[in-house]
């Protein structure tokens, strides 16, 4: 839309659910309600925070001959995504910004179980106590070929416990054939995806109604100690609440737990170092524990080179990470796939 001079002598306010996230090269505007993000220059994000109940008029005599041009097309875009509304002066402070304030009534939101013939532990009474602990989200993970009836008796363990979702990777199996698999789904309504590690072919099968890959097969063979995923713009996600978490915690590894196959249990299923096993310690203990719950504050904001990336806020990001010492900062051993300072994927980004 084009800005008229009637325009210019109003005063701005960006929308709450807008917010502005300055990268080293670049910024995302994150439009929360939506669900959605637009890169913006970050001279935009600076031009928006230099607005001090100004006008917009007042705001272009203070940029130079040579960008005022460059800055009312800013203004444009802003107004024409909707990130920004012209008001009067009057009613800038009745729009307040949105709280960031993250809040969960569980102790644990989400948790990995490792299972394999060595496997010593109850996996219900692992679920009994996730339960307790207010946990939602399973990932279940085998790595010895098990019939579809040992899945059957697991998921029957975990009904009625008040998970919202289980997602299932199965080391593969001849009974773990598509059509079965379907019918399992079917069954268990709270399972939200199910990958077959290590099958002899590939197959996708999408939910007829959303749209998503429901049932995976994969060639590739799932180790233990090791994530099933590597972070990459296809796990970015938006919203309110993911915000507000990602500016207190890190969104990974905040409230999560993982058991491994012989029952230690650790921050995520990649970490090496553990806080105890379930065979001789309650889940509840082990995870009150000052050392373990540590990790949970390791925000984007003051880790080494991701407190300089624009995709803060919305990265789920599942490298192990520590405590640098000597830099007072979080960091990671393995190097991210995407460089902040110069905007570029390794491989295909955004």
């Amino acid at each position: 839309m084009r800005l008229t001079e009637a325009d210019k002598q109003s005063y701005f306010a960006l929308h709450a659910c807008c917010i502005p996230v300055k990268g080293m090269t670049r910024s995302i505007m994150y439009d929360l309600n939506r669900k959605d993000y637009q890169y913006i220059p970050n001279a935009m994000t600076d031009l928006l925070h230099a607005n001090k109940h100004r006008t917009i008029a007042e705001l272009l005599n203070d940029v130079g001959e040579a960008d005022k041009e460059t800055a009312v097309e800013y203004f444009e875009f802003l107004l024409e995504h909707e990130f920004i509304f012209l008001c009067p002066r009057n009613d800038l402070n009745r729009f307040p910004p949105i709280s960031h304030r993250f809040e969960t009534p569980s102790l644990i939101t989400n948790a990995v179980v490792d299972l394999s013939l060595a496997s010593a532990y109850d996996p219900e009474s692992v679920f009994i106590q996730l339960a307790e602990l207010g946990c939602r989200d399973i990932q279940i993970r085998t790595f010895d070929a098990c019939e579809l009836l040992f899945y059957s008796r697991l998921l029957d363990s975990a009904q009625e416990k008040g998970f919202k979702s289980i997602e299932l990777l199965a080391c593969y199996h001849p009974s773990l054939l598509p059509d079965k698999l379907i019918r399992f789904v079917n069954q268990y309504k709270f399972t939200a995806f199910i990958l077959v590690h290590g099958a002899p072919f590939k197959r996708r099968i999408q939910d007829a109604v959303y749209e998503m890959h429901l049932i995976q097969f994969e060639p590739v063979q799932l180790e233990h100690g090791k994530a099933y995923r590597q972070t990459d713009c296809s796990y970015f996600s938006i919203s309110p609440k993911i915000l507000a978490e990602a500016m207190n915690h890190h969104l990974y590894f905040n409230r999560k737990v993982a058991i491994d196959h012989l029952g230690f249990v650790k921050n995520a299923e990649s970490c090496t170092g553990h806080f105890g096993n379930v065979t001789t310690h309650l889940l509840k203990e082990i995870v009150e524990q000052t050392d373990f719950q540590r990790i949970w504050s390791a925000r984007k904001d003051d880790t080494r080179v991701c407190k300089d990336c624009e995709y803060r806020y919305m990265c789920v990001d599942n490298r192990p990470i520590f405590w640098d010492e000597h830099n007072a900062c979080w960091a990671h051993h393995e190097p991210c796939r995407y460089d902040p300072s110069r905007a570029l994927w390794q491989h295909a980004g955004p």
